[in-house]
């Protein structure tokens, strides 16, 4: 198992004559596990996010990746849960098993 988390934020500054403003924008935190069963064919991942949404409440954003997945039949892989559709050259990289 592998324990995991991160924090997000940016810091900005405008240098204006009359006004200088310092903004500081929390951005998420995320933490979680991932890990492989025995079989070496099952592994799992869950994550929390903690992100503010301005349509969503607090506990309907925080579960992120909640699922199990098998890669026991070749070139495919069956997930059991709740996962971000993985999209591009990034969303497909973090989508692999855990090594």
């Amino acid at each position: 198992m592998r324990l995991f988390a991160y924090y997000r934020a940016n810091a900005s500054m405008d240098f204006y004559p009359d006004d200088e403003d310092f903004t500081y924008n929390f951005n998420d935190i995320d933490f979680g596990a991932t890990g492989k069963f025995r079989d070496d064919k099952t592994y799992y991942e869950a994550r929390f996010r903690f992100k503010p949404q301005n349509d969503y409440s607090f506990l309907q954003y925080m579960p992120s990746n909640m699922y199990i997945a098998n890669t026991s039949i070749p070139h495919h892989t069956i997930i059991l849960g709740n996962t971000r559709t993985p999209t591009g050259y990034e969303g497909s990289k973090s989508f692999q098993s855990p090594s």
